[in-house]
């Protein structure tokens, strides 16, 4: 215990050195402090409902820090070759996860409580006193929630070959499990619906006592959904509100779903020790994927020499698109973002196109946009974000401004390059929900759906453009991300709860209750100075 103690207190003095971590707690509390004062302080909410409110709006916030935290805290190890190092110590594999758990949950656990500390205030503030029980259920459960959510993102470290993979198996398991997006009742609701009832059609009921308990028990094994269906219900069995339900029954339901949220932070760490077990001290041997990809280029050489155009051949564009593209295609962590927005673009779009919905076909297809949700973020990002600091980093770009190339030709072939690939990326999406109209609508709707597509690909082409700015801007991969990120942030939390308020109080102008269509011209201004917001108007 002592040698896992001694590296959790090294590990622990490391974290706190990268800025990453820093940023991330500032931007924990930038991004929800605002909105936690600003509702406390009006008499919109009630006291139940504002603290309910709290798991919330910190479930997707405390993800940015707990992903900061964590998602290095293995792989990077590995990546800079001090893995051999570390167990060549008096330092098992155990002592180095536990100590790496150990470290990086204190980080987010003083974090969060920080933050929850300066929540409190607020609504003591706001409703007179600080109401320390109902309020600090809620801590409990959010301080739980941090820990798990740590203890998948250094799991997911130990499991994967690089920190991106990572972050895509992090960003994989939220969109997957979180009740905002579709993929959960798309694909598993229904599937547990057609075990219990013959039909895959969902369940209707008028009250919470009249939901059959297969139900109840099989959405608890959604670790997101049970986290939230026992968070709740305790806030209301200490007050205020009343609980629903038999006690008794609700009690075991919420102990099982708390088990299985447990369980959700318990299987990667698992993995990850099965990793750090069976490779890393192993030797150096190809992987499956390796050998797969190896074999297919040998086989389809003859092809692509056929097919390799010779008019152009000697263009320096066109060899630094060629080179580019055939980067782009080996990329496993661009391919496994494509497969992974597909596939929660594509539940949704199936459901988004529904013939026995109340809504008509138009107002259906207007909708399809709504089903890529992040995807466009997604695609943007991966595409630009090392387009040319990947060169930097690398020690190429010389290499290639060397070879009777410009700084310009380098550009342009990289943003035409990764800006098409873009648009063909999103082409199969798109050929899917078309024949979806078709075959269930019998009727394609060519202009409305056109428009759909142009409102998606230009929110795509424009992250892309953001991100591929930020890879040429910066000088590490990870600030190119962190760019991005914090442009969509910014956008998307920071302006409505901070900067549009600013420039209200500054102009005078007050853009709440505003719709698009009132005659107000100077509100309607300040709120469509969002690139995001203006982007949905015209969408």
């Amino acid at each position: 215990m002592k040698r896992v103690l001694l590296l959790a207190r090294h590990d622990f003095g490391h974290a706190l050195r990268d800025r990453l971590v820093w940023g991330a707690v500032i931007l924990l509390g930038l991004m929800y402090l605002p909105t936690a004062g600003s509702l406390a302080a009006s008499d919109h909410y009630s006291l139940a409902e504002y603290i309910i409110q709290i798991p919330f709006e910190l479930q997707t916030f405390t993800l940015v820090l707990v992903v900061a935290v964590g998602y290095n805290s293995v792989v990077g190890e590995r990546t800079a070759k001090t893995m051999k190092l570390i167990f060549g110590l008096p330092s098992t594999r155990r002592d180095l996860l536990l100590a790496k758990v150990l470290s990086r949950v204190a980080i987010s656990l003083v974090a969060t409580a920080t933050i929850l500390v300066i929540g409190n205030y607020f609504l003591a503030q706001g409703y007179g006193r600080p109401y320390l029980l109902p309020y600090w259920t809620i801590g409990a459960w959010m301080l739980l929630y941090v820990v798990v959510w740590t203890a998948v993102s250094v799991g997911y470290s130990a499991a994967f070959d690089s920190a991106y993979q990572t972050l895509l198996a992090i960003a994989g398991s939220f969109f997957l499990f979180s009740p905002d997006y579709s993929v959960w009742g798309s694909t598993f609701r229904p599937a547990f619906t057609f075990i219990f009832t013959g039909s895959a059609s969902p369940i209707s009921y008028d009250t919470v006592a009249e939901i059959p308990l297969w139900y109840r028990v099989t959405e608890r094994f959604n670790p997101l959904l049970a986290f939230w269906e026992a968070t709740s219900w305790s806030v209301r069995v200490v007050g205020p509100g009343t609980p629903s339900g038999e006690f008794g029954e609700t009690l075991a339901l919420n102990a099982f779903g708390t088990l299985m949220f447990l369980g959700f932070g318990a299987v990667p760490l698992l993995f990850g020790y099965r990793r750090l077990t069976r490779r890393d001290l192993g030797d150096d041997s190809s992987s499956g994927q390796t050998r797969l990809r190896r074999y297919v280029e040998r086989v389809t050489k003859p092809t692509r020499q056929l097919l390799r155009p010779t008019r152009w051949s000697d263009s320096r564009l066109w060899v630094l698109l060629v080179q580019d593209v055939r980067q782009l295609s080996r990329n496993r962590l661009v391919l496994g973002g494509i497969a992974v927005s597909a596939l929660f673009v594509l539940p949704g779009i199936s459901q988004a196109i529904d013939p026995s919905s109340v809504f008509g076909p138009r107002e259906q297809v207007s909708d399809i946009s709504g089903s890529f949700s992040f995807a466009p973020l997604v695609l943007g990002t991966l595409f630009g974000y090392r387009a040319i600091v990947g060169e930097r980093a690398e020690k190429t770009l010389r290499v290639v401004l060397g070879n009777s190339a410009t700084r310009r030709d380098v550009f342009v072939t990289k943003a035409v390059s990764r800006l098409t690939t873009a648009v063909l990326a999103l082409l199969p999406l798109f050929v899917f929900a078309e024949i979806l109209l078709l075959v269930r609508f019998g009727h394609g709707y060519p202009v409305l759906f056109l428009t759909v597509v142009g409102s998606v690909t230009t929110h795509t082409l424009l992250w892309t453009t953001i991100s591929l700015g930020f890879s040429a801007a910066t000088s590490s991969p990870y600030r190119s991300i962190a760019g991005t990120a914090t442009t969509f942030l910014f956008f998307s939390l920071f302006w409505s709860s901070v900067v549009r308020p600013v420039i209200e109080a500054l102009t005078g102008t007050d853009t709440r209750g505003l719709s698009v269509g009132m005659p107000i011209p100077p509100a309607q201004f300040i709120k469509h100075l969002s690139p995001l917001r203006a982007h949905t108007t015209l969408g």
